[in-house]
């Protein structure tokens, strides 16, 4: 009858369906109606959870052209995608010449979604039990442009597992990658000019199998090498933000500018069923920001290695630069903190650590030049516990008279704050190094610029003394004391013996000024005699 039909075989070219590809023409149709053919052949018909093994990989070749499009290119309910640019440019059209947001009802809360995105991927069915996901897809070799909206997007991600992003580039845009309930997927070697926030996901909980609420939301997302310059962007939302997210890999991050915040890690409190355990991050450089350059809430768990901020935080007008709070188990080694000018307008603590647990910090250096003087100190720990710097460089360079109070402060609250085998720079502070009120807070081994060890007060004592303790009967204790300048009621004191005690029991505890008495305690149910050897105690002031 004379009707062909095309028998398919390798990729699908949008010029096949109409696209001009010369940056005038309205290519939003055409591309649409490629991406729409390829659903009819790679779409899960069963509507459940999707067999990797036998979906199929469908390639749209973009064939390198420049695009306007004027609405969202919708890949929602779509497996096996594989969009290759060719280098091609799709450009958003501008709001006055008919950009159209894509609208739709959001099975979650029934609100209405609009969304204003070059690409949408996703599944429109997800609040099932049957756990219906956008899966498999992959975009690589391409440029996005956007109309200069603070609320345009390069991708919109809508509940998505194993989707790809790869040497993409983004301009003018107020999101590059935006979205929600995204799963072990991929962005990498990507590059942003003037753009808003480089990554922001905000998983949600939706009513299913696979995210029922109560696990990670979302996460196992891997990103690396992403380069951004845009001094001037379209909205001050964080470059990089995880909502609820875990098992974060994010490597090789260069940030520069921005209206926003550096990194963002959270989560609302009520959320406290949601873990954003293990999350790793590598060689991220976050500079001149006008917000917070780090934050973390309720993360634990994470690993962060070789970060930098340079010139950060240049509108926080004296508040906090880097702030965790409400986090434990966290390691950052190789952290280095460079601020360099004299500007109000730059933060004035440097480093916060509330209500957290074991955060350690080693091998780094925070330079830092106060805003204003007196400002309490460069890091400040607050109601935390067993936290520490080792092998850190603090320099707190005086201009114009300004300077901190104290290079670390804690206060009555914190436990076991320690700063250890750490350099510092002298003289540069209005009241002295460390002003350590917790009780067991402790420094060692600190040093000044020149090498010399400082003649300081560290809140850590030490006593020493050879004593031979006599032959101890069964049920019986013996007693010593020992001189420990400095020590007072209501310190914690330790023991220890440098010979074998055949099971007697030491225990130790300040009984007045200056004075430590030692209790050697036999319940082994024999006589002991042990012999001569060093009896050693630890003092660790409690300041509260």
């Amino acid at each position: 009858d004379g009707r062909w039909i095309r028998n398919y075989s390798g990729a699908v070219n949008v010029k096949w369906f109409g696209a001009i590809g010369d940056g005038i023409t309205d290519d939003t149709t055409s591309i649409q109606a490629a991406i729409d053919y390829i659903k009819t052949i790679s779409i899960n018909p069963t509507g459940g959870q999707y067999d990797l093994s036998k979906t199929p990989k469908v390639i749209l070749s973009l064939d390198g052209g420049h695009y306007l499009i004027k609405k969202p290119l919708n890949c929602y309910d779509v497996d096996g995608l594989f969009i290759d640019g060719g280098n091609a440019l799709i450009e958003m059209a501008t709001v006055a010449n008919g950009w159209e947001n894509y609208t739709r009802v959001d099975k979650t809360d029934t609100s209405t979604l609009s969304v204003k995105s070059i690409f949408m991927f996703g599944a429109t069915d997800y609040a099932t039990t049957g756990g219906k996901f956008s899966n498999e897809c992959r975009v690589t070799n391409v440029r996005l442009k956007g109309n200069e909206q603070s609320t345009s997007r390069g991708f919109y991600l809508d509940v998505v597992a194993n989707i790809t992003i790869d040497n993409v580039s983004f301009q003018n845009l107020g999101y590059g990658i935006n979205g929600k309930v995204v799963f072990l997927s991929n962005f990498n070697n990507l590059t942003f000019d003037t753009v808003g926030s480089l990554v922001y996901i905000k998983n949600t909980s939706v009513v299913d199998g696979y995210n029922s609420g109560t696990g990670l939301e979302g996460g196992g997302i891997v990103i690396s090498n992403l380069k951004a310059y845009n001094e001037f962007a379209f909205n001050s939302e964080p470059k990089l933000y995880f909502y609820k997210c875990g098992e974060l890999q994010v490597n090789n991050i260069i940030s520069f500018g921005g209206l926003g915040k550096g990194l963002v890690i959270e989560r609302a409190i009520a959320d406290n069923a949601t873990g954003m355990n293990w999350n790793v991050f590598n060689n991220i450089e976050i500079a001149e920001t006008q917000g917070r350059p780090l934050e973390f809430s309720y993360v634990s768990k994470m690993l962060m290695s070789n970060i930098q901020i340079v010139k950060a935080g240049k509108g926080l007008a004296g508040l906090t630069a880097c702030k965790f709070f409400a986090s434990s188990e966290i390691s950052i080694n190789n952290l280095v903190i460079d601020n360099f000018v004299a500007d109000s307008n730059y933060p004035g603590i440097y480093v916060t650590i509330e209500d957290c647990t074991a955060i350690r910090f080693s091998n780094g250096t925070i330079l830092s030049v106060p805003n204003v003087d007196a400002i309490e100190a460069i890091v400040k720990f607050v109601n935390s516990t067993r936290c520490k710097f080792s092998m850190f460089n603090f320099g707190n360079t005086s201009v114009s008279g300004q300077k901190y109070n104290y290079i670390i402060s804690s206060d009555a609250n914190c436990n076991n704050i320690g700063i250890v085998d750490s350099d510092c720079l002298t003289g540069t502070t209005n009241t002295d190094l460390f002003n350590l009120l917790g009780g067991g807070d402790y420094y060692r081994n600190i040093v000044d610029v020149s090498g010399s060890a400082l003649a300081l007060n560290s809140n850590i004592l030490e006593g020493v003394i050879t004593y031979n303790p006599s032959n101890i009967a069964t049920g019986s204790q013996e007693t010593t004391t020992i001189t420990v300048s400095g020590a007072s009621l209501g310190d914690y004191a330790t023991a220890s013996f440098g010979n074998l005690l055949y099971g007697l029991s030491l225990s130790a505890e300040v009984t007045a000024a200056n004075t430590v008495t030692v209790h050697f305690i036999n319940n082994t149910g024999a006589d002991v005699n042990t012999i001569s050897g060093t009896l050693r105690v630890i003092v660790n002031k409690r300041t509260n």
